[in-house]
């Protein structure tokens, strides 16, 4: 890796994450995402899955995960906060 390369794991605030991406070849982002989901554990992956990609109302993916709504709010603040 080059000086300039940057870890998408990395803290970054969203205008550099913005212009990091740009840059990105659309392959290698999709490495990376597939790389981060899989090594997320099945449940989170879950929780990930139903609440980004499907877009699922906290109330909805609750119920679906049969998990109340205050557990799911704690599960799911670790990546969102």
């Amino acid at each position: 890796m080059g000086a300039d390369t940057v870890l998408l794991g990395d803290a970054l605030e969203a205008p550099a994450l913005a212009a990091l991406m740009a840059r990105i070849p659309l392959q290698v982002l999709r490495i990376e995402i597939v790389c981060a989901m899989e090594s997320l554990p099945e449940h989170e992956r879950e929780e990930v899955l139903l609440r980004d990609i499907k877009e699922m109302a906290v109330d909805e993916l609750a119920s679906t995960l049969d998990l109340r709504r205050e557990a799911l709010n704690l599960e799911t603040a670790v990546g969102h906060g």
